[in-house]
């Protein structure tokens, strides 16, 4: 006699669909929004105090202002500091991924808020990954993880510098190899291309190696 079919009821047959999936979105995006807020009261604002922060906030300045640069100031040997470059033109040293959710906050009125909305990016886009090799709930509970460890609780979501950018730009490179896998082949080519770009402007030479493995 033929065993009965019970995969339906194993836990990680549930990569999560339709209702379940919205709700366990929701739900998570609402649970790191209101850690984000209990931590912030608690430490306060994300204050610079590291010089690459310095540069990364000119960059965000500069790019919410409409230009890409900006001319060089009267005098500049008395204005020279670490990591900017006055000649030919004023800017900081860095590729400008990182300066991008930044700019983003300048628009809203805070910088802070892009690093905000950086680091909440990482829960959807950690339960869309995690939840392709596990089950939903598991899912939704390595991705809430990996927030609080690597973003709320590290100095990537306290300060205006880290890894946390490169960390959602290589993630959507990931989701895109899941979803050729899956046979969405224009989804995954977007996203592909999108991640591994913004992973070139922002630190090439990991992004390199990642889009190459």
């Amino acid at each position: 006699m033929d065993e009965p079919d019970n995969s339906a009821r194993l836990p990680f047959k549930n990569k999560g669909t339709g209702k379940s999936l919205f709700l366990c979105h929701v739900l998570m995006l609402l649970a790191a929004g209101v850690m984000l807020a209990a931590v912030v009261n608690y430490f306060g604002m994300p204050v610079p105090c590291v010089h690459d922060e310095f540069c990364y906030l000119l960059q965000a300045k500069t790019f919410a202002a409409g230009r890409l640069t900006n001319p060089t100031p009267r005098y500049h040997e008395f204005l020279e500091t670490f990591h900017v470059i006055m000649k030919p033109s004023y800017t900081a040293k860095y590729f400008p991924g990182q300066a991008l959710p930044l700019t983003l906050g300048c628009l809203l009125g805070l910088p802070a808020i892009g690093l905000w909305l950086t680091g909440l990016a990482l829960v959807p886009l950690g339960i869309e990954l995690f939840r392709r090799v596990s089950d939903l709930y598991c899912g939704c509970v390595v991705a809430l993880f990996v927030y609080v460890r690597f973003f709320l609780f590290s100095y990537f979501g306290h300060s205006y510098w880290g890894g946390s950018f490169f960390m959602l730009c290589g993630g959507i490179m990931i989701l895109g190899v899941f979803l050729f896998r899956e046979h969405r082949v224009f989804l995954s080519a977007l996203l592909f291309g999108t991640g591994s770009g913004l992973c070139m402007i922002t630190r090439p030479y990991e992004g390199l190696f990642l889009g190459v493995a």
